[in-house]
């Protein structure tokens, strides 16, 4: 099974789970799409599974990568990548903290209304997306 995984970049706390894909997975990339590490992680893109969207010579590859593969889990990203991936009627898993974890109010925001209306809910009549919630509260 080709498994992709994408997310802003990998850090030290991806590091072993990518690793545990490789071995459970017959084909396995991990899709940084921000190369700087911008939050103050230490980030790694010297493994060969990796596949930097950001960096112009890799990004028709990470693209292929995210359209072939049999499932992609999707956490950080342009909202393009997963539109892109939802079109392929492929198994597709979408990974975030809690949309409201400072509260239901928060839906009538319309600035974060909007947000979870086009990063999930469009996307919730499909077979393929299922949505995940990820934190160290989960």
């Amino acid at each position: 099974m080709k498994t992709v995984f994408v997310s802003n970049f990998l850090d030290h706390h991806l590091i072993f789970l990518c690793e545990a894909f490789i071995r459970g997975c017959d084909e396995f990339r991990f899709i940084a799409t921000e190369s700087d590490g911008s939050q103050g992680f230490q980030v790694s893109t010297k493994r060969d599974y990796v596949l930097c969207y950001d960096k112009s010579d890799e990004k028709h590859l990470a693209l292929k990568a995210i359209v072939d593969a049999d499932v992609a889990i999707i956490g950080s990203c342009p909202n393009e990548l997963i539109e892109t991936r939802v079109d392929t009627g492929k198994l597709t898993f979408l990974f975030s903290e809690r949309f409201f974890k400072k509260g239901t109010w928060r839906r009538f925001i319309p600035r974060t209304r909007s947000a979870v209306m086009n990063r999930a809910v469009k996307y919730k009549e499909r077979d393929n997306f299922f949505v995940l919630c990820a934190s160290a509260y989960l």
